[in-house]
């Protein structure tokens, strides 16, 4: 877990550092309290709709954020993105609902891992 949130947070910051902009502008325009932002680039795992905001003000993708340390996916992931692959036409709409589900799996695979509360603490701030 510990190595996972090392990762996640260097390629925050270094996505964050590779667009030119500060901490507190990522805040600013993800409409995130500067100190809730700064608990992410310290290691404290953001919740889902953060994670979103954070994408859309960096201009990245999930896969930018999370491909290079993702684990791969479960068979039940997996059996989830060919039922949504046949549905959906609109290839943008479905990438993001396949990142979306595949970050949901991977986030309640940490939270069955980690112990009761671990990377939460900071959430509420």
């Amino acid at each position: 877990m510990k190595n996972f949130m090392e990762k996640f947070k260097n390629q925050l910051i270094h996505l964050r550092e590779e667009k030119k902009l500060t901490g507190p502008e990522v805040a600013f325009k993800a409409k995130i309290p500067y100190r809730t932002y700064n608990n992410y680039e310290n290691g404290t795992f953001p919740p889902l709709e953060r994670i979103i905001a954070i994408i859309h003000v960096l201009d990245i993708t999930f896969d930018d954020l999370f491909q290079p340390f993702l684990p791969s996916e479960t068979e039940e992931i997996q059996g989830i993105i060919r039922r949504f692959r046949s549905l959906y036409k609109n290839s943008q709409m479905r990438s993001d609902i396949i990142r979306a589900l595949t970050f949901l799996e991977f986030e309640h695979q940490l939270q069955r891992e980690s112990p009761r509360g671990e990377g939460r603490a900071e959430e509420g701030k």
